[in-house]
């Protein structure tokens, strides 16, 4: 079920995303990489 927009956070929006590694290789969540990685450049971190 996908919330009204005011209530999706970024692990909901990218949670939806498909995930194509190989099953046996996933040590963690697809949107947890997304957002450590992503979350640094929102911030301008350097």
């Amino acid at each position: 079920m996908i919330k009204d927009e005011e209530e999706m956070n970024f692990l909901d929006i990218f949670g939806q995303l498909g995930d194509p590694r190989i099953e046996r290789k996933k040590l963690h969540p697809m949107p947890e990489i997304l957002l450590l990685t992503l979350y640094p450049q929102g911030i301008n971190a350097q």
